[in-house]
């Protein structure tokens, strides 16, 4: 096969600081960003094309249907051997900013995924959502600026210029990567080299990470907070994306608009300038991971990130080698050389050693400088030891490094006073420590005195820029530090100095820290109190710290839990929101935690936390495609929620409604459609603004206000962007308004694009929904075995009974238009045992009833047909819904006509035309157009109102041309003979060639020759297409 290759395309010019059209041999051409209409123009006639953004590349192909739609764009990343695709949209869909979006998550999910199939969530959400108001700025927890500081190098470090100079040229690399174990000077060294290069380097954006930085949010706010201190405008922009963000999680999607703003900003600073991201190893969340991968493969030239880490982190890293964008500094290179210990030994002692015990001691600690570090404090002033003397001390009580430190740490712990041993130990659990939080935790009052003697004495602590004199202790110099704690203080006291650090942090608003603290205490009461005061300080949807909050509420006993209902919905919206979905327990425990706070608040009468605790249930549910249990808890939620909750009241009305309006109980949607229609001049949100419109835009339709719905629904595809999941709703809306009004290439145009992300998304409701409206344009069309084929495969797909219901309904529709009644009649029959009657919505009931009131008419059974038609007019005027009124009431004309009443035939036929006309429901006839001509023509002279005339007319038009259609194709099919003609129905009814000989009762060969004939006649090529053309000509 012939490879196809790109001769056009779009590419970034850093020369031109614009982009650049290129097509074939033409010269080039500036391409505006603003300019949408000259750039789209270009893509007119093109196939595919390659774009080469500023942050990746892909490439793009149109990909045409054989039924000579427009066609769409796709596009294409290959990764190794394989190949990402995702689905663009049509030609005016290809604006060049989405381009660059595209280019950025193919490149993401292609590192990340290993080049399969990109499934990120773009911005999508559920067709249950409701608006969503509630801005996360207002909740933001405070930053702590000491995070934003490298530690301040000490003036009597050794300067390790090799190492410095590795530094150096690292530079050359985006990312460098500084990995090593705790006590090897990372942050000493990177620091040290940023102080000496000052002058070079400036600025720099430093970030000490925690392992409370694990949550998405606190992470990238901390980080985007650092780029501000490079220029102030930087990030500026992303950090209000971020803070303006409708409720977590974070989804990749969200994340790669905020990044993307932010790499935009970086690409203007006016020096090359670092990032530092400090202790690495303690970010475990793959998000993150994903996220800082899309930050690193877009960053621009004159942007540089460190990582200082304990172990590999989670990037491809072998990538980054193989296109040398990675330095590497490693455990190796930070080793002491023996001339550094000498230096280093020398320069903190004042006395040299001998060359033995230098090589001793060099030889011991292996060039570990916290080692070194250790050896020195503990060292007596100027006391020179033989070698024999020196491994006397080395190996006293120690036989390995490991228990060296533990000795060296009592050394240096024994020669300070008692006031500063006791205040290392009572302080060591801090991870961030000043004068009035130690002050509190010990007791004491000259807290300030000691950290100062502290840092005068270079012992571990070092001094934090940023507000407030703020400190930290050494990692590993902490760990130990505890451990001997643990030992001499003991567990009791440990836990009082926590405690008072947790009233510490909570008066000063730091609740996470007070929590943190309160664990530590095992005062699992006050941390259950905090823990509720920062969910109540803002609403559960705004919950940010869901990492913490997974591992705080796992530890608390089930007891403490049930007693606690926000505490067991704050845990099940944690897990619906994190990676523990994946788990096969995960949905069971989604439900146990549900229950608990469902049933506490049932006890104790509180039934508005109540209402608001099953619209959760109602929302966490649908997050997980659990559609029935999403519908069933928020018809409970409803009745207990206030009027003005507009949030809870919101979320329950608005998946009460789209239920109802695809079920067919349109007057039940006019409550929510209503609420959600004035909570909408309330929310400020985005998205609860679409859903609103989106609701609105699917009732008016559903009531037969079919412009006023095109209006809404077009208005929610135009703000939809990369929302997929309302964009396809909205297709499917607007596709089945086309079709109503006979425009079936828009119809198509819709249908298709709807299907095709229906495929994308994965979403049963969407995916019943577009199948359904696709295969009826095919039908339209005369494609009968492809509509087939699209709703057989649905309903294969589809696992929810109620989906899978509807869709065979329609295959039974089709089924009677293509004149196959035995299938209809078999289906009727056997649908009744097959689904339990509480599956069956009035829309499938009504559907099914108007297939059986058909099948009368066609018996002339006329009164029975009315019977039931009449008692289905009711029930659809008290639902308000209007095509199914007009369809009775036409069905009720043909049942008259049956019977030969023709002045009841002509009444009803006027009354579904005045009913039809206003809104142009021409589908209708023409889906069963045999038949309509002499009744519609024996009406003619009944109508007085000119638009009914001009309806009529308009409509007999139409049947007239698919029926010139249809004799046009025919004048191309012979005439088939009586022997054919049973062949034909043989082949059509899935007979092979010799069951049809024997059938038949002639040779194998007579029943080859005749089925070359009916081919030839038919102008086929094989038996699917002959079935196609003998049921769309009606010739079995």
């Amino acid at each position: 096969m012939t490879k196809r290759v790109a001769t056009a395309r779009l590419f970034w010019s850093s020369a031109y600081d614009g982009y650049i059209w290129q097509e074939g041999m033409a010269a080039d051409v500036a391409v505006l960003e603003a300019d949408l209409a000259q750039w789209q123009q270009r893509l007119n006639g093109l196939a595919s094309f390659a774009f080469q953004g500023r942050f990746g590349h892909l490439s793009l192909l149109k990909e045409r249907r054989a039924y000579g739609s427009e066609g769409y764009w796709y596009a294409y990343r290959r990764q190794g051997k394989r190949t990402t695709k995702k689905y663009v949209g049509r030609t005016t869909d290809l604006t060049i900013a989405r381009l660059e979006r595209l280019a950025q998550a193919l490149s993401a999910s292609a590192a990340l995924n290993d080049g399969s199939s990109l499934q990120a969530d773009e911005g999508g959400k559920g067709h249950h959502e409701p608006p969503r108001a509630i801005s996360l700025e207002k909740f933001q927890t405070p930053l702590l600026k000491s995070k934003l500081h490298p530690p301040r190098p000490r003036a009597s470090l050794l300067i390790r210029e090799r190492l410095l100079a590795l530094l150096d040229k690292g530079l050359e690399q985006k990312l460098m990567l500084i990995c090593a174990p705790a006590g090897f000077g990372k942050s000493t060294l990177v620091s040290t080299w940023l102080a000496a290069r000052n002058e070079q380097l400036s600025p720099v954006a430093w970030v000490s990470l925690e392992d409370k930085d694990n949550d998405a949010i606190r992470f990238w706010h901390y980080l985007l907070a650092a780029c501000q201190t490079l220029q102030e405008e930087i990030g500026a922009e992303a950090l209000t994306l971020l803070r303006s963000m409708p409720h977590p999680p974070l989804t990749q999607n969200f994340l790669e608009v905020v990044l993307t703003t932010l790499l935009n900003d970086l690409t203007h600073l006016s020096k090359r300038s670092i990032l530092v991201l400090e202790d690495y190893h303690l970010i475990l969340s793959p998000d993150i991971q994903q996220g800082m991968y899309f930050l690193l493969e877009h960053l621009p030239a004159n942007m540089h990130v460190i990582l200082l880490t304990r172990s590999t982190p989670l990037l491809p890293l072998a990538k980054m080698r193989a296109r040398n964008e990675l330095a590497e500094v490693g455990m190796a290179q930070l080793r002491f050389t023996l001339e550094e210990t000498r230096a280093f030994l020398t320069q903190t002692l004042h006395f040299s050693f001998e060359k033995e015990s230098l090589d001793l001691l060099h030889r011991y600690t292996e060039g570990w400088a916290t080692g070194l570090r250790l050896i020195t404090l503990a060292w007596p002033s100027q006391e020179v030891l033989s070698v024999r003397e020196m491994q006397q001390r080395l190996f006293k009580n120690a036989s390995s490094l490991h228990h060296l430190l533990d000795y060296l740490v009592e050394e240096v712990l024994l020669v300070q006073s008692e006031i500063l041993q006791t205040f290392l130990l009572q302080t060591s659990s801090l991870q961030r420590l000043n004068s009035s939080l130690c002050d509190a935790m010990t007791g004491r009052g000259d807290s300030a005195i000691c950290l100062e003697q502290l840092e005068r004495s270079h012992l571990f602590l070092y001094q934090l820029e940023g507000d407030g004199q703020w400190y930290r202790y050494h990692t590993l110099f902490a760990e130990v530090m505890q451990q001997e704690a643990r030992r001499r203080l003991g567990e009791e006291s440990l836990r009082q100095l926590a405690s008072r650090a947790s009233d510490w942090y909570e008066r000063h608003n730091m609740l996470p820290d007070a929590v943190e603290a309160a664990f530590n205490a095992q005062d699992v009461g006050r941390a259950v109190k905090l823990m509720i005061q920062i969910i109540e300080a803002r609403h559960l949807l705004q919950l940010q710290e869901l990492h913490l909050f997974l591992r705080w509420l796992g530890q608390l006993p089930e007891a403490i839990m049930r007693d606690e209902p926000l505490l067991s919905k704050a845990y099940a919206m944690v897990l619906a929101f994190s990676s523990a979905q994946r788990t096969l327990a995960f949905k069971p425990l989604l439900e146990k935690y549900l229950q608990m706070a469902e049933s506490k608040l049932r006890e104790r009468g509180e039934y508005q936390e109540l209402g608001e605790t099953l619209a959760l249930h109602a929302l966490l549910s649908a997050h997980i495609n659990d559609e029935a249990r999403a519908i069933e808890m928020a018809g409970q939620a409803l009745p207990l929620l206030p009027e003005r909750e507009w949030i809870w009241r919101g979320i329950a009305l608005g998946m009460l409604g789209m239920d109802a309006l695809l079920a067919g109980r349109v007057a039940d949607a006019r409550l929510p459609n209503e609420y959600l229609e004035g909570a909408a001049e309330v929310e400020v949100d985005e998205y609860g603004k679409r859903g609103s419109l989106l609701l609105q835009g699917y009732f008016a339709h559903g009531t037969g206000q079919l412009h006023q719905a095109q209006t809404l629904l077009r208005q929610v595809f135009d703000q939809a962007g990369e929302d997929l999941s309302d964009k396809g709703m909205a297709l499917i809306g607007l596709a089945n308004l086309s079709y109503e009004w006979n425009q079936i290439a828009v119809a198509e145009s819709d249908a298709e694009e709807a299907y095709m992300i229906s495929q994308e998304r994965q979403q049963e409701q969407l995916q019943a929904q577009a199948s359904i409206i696709l295969a009826r344009v095919r039908y339209a069309q005369g494609k009968f075995l492809q509509a087939q084929e699209i709703l057989h495969e649905a309903a294969v797909r589809l696992m929810r009974p109620r989906w899978r219901r509807e869709i065979e309904m329609w295959l039974a529709w089709l089924a009677y238009l293509s004149a196959d009644i035995p299938t209809v009649r078999r289906w009727l029959a056997a649908c009744q045992s097959i689904y339990q009657e509480e599956e069956l919505t009035d829309y499938i009931r009504e559907r099914e009833a108007l297939l059986t009131a058909r099948l009368l008419i066609k018996e002339k059974n006329g009164t029975d047909a009315l019977g039931l038609l009449e008692r289905w007019l009711v029930a659809a005027q008290n639902q308000e819904r209007l095509r199914s009124e007009i369809e009775i009431i036409l069905l009720m004309a043909r049942a008259y006509e049956s019977q030969g009443q023709m002045p009841e035939a002509r009444l009803a036929l006027l009354k579904g035309i005045s009913l039809a006309e206003p809104e142009g429901y021409l589908r209708l006839f023409l889906d069963e157009e045999e038949g309509w001509v002499s009744l519609l023509k024996t009406s003619l002279p009944s109508i007085n109102e000119q638009a009914q005339l001009i309806f009529v007319r308009r409509l007999l038009q139409s049947i007239g041309k698919q029926q010139a259609a249809s004799a046009d194709e025919l004048l191309f099919v012979e005439a088939l003979s009586p022997q054919e003609r049973k062949v034909l129905r043989l082949l059509v009814a899935g007979r092979s060639n010799p069951e049809i000989a024997n059938e038949l009762v002639v040779s194998l060969n007579t029943i080859k020759t005749q089925v070359k004939h009916i081919y030839r006649k038919l102008q086929v090529r094989n038996r699917l297409e002959a079935s196609e053309m003998a049921r769309r000509w009606h010739l079995l």
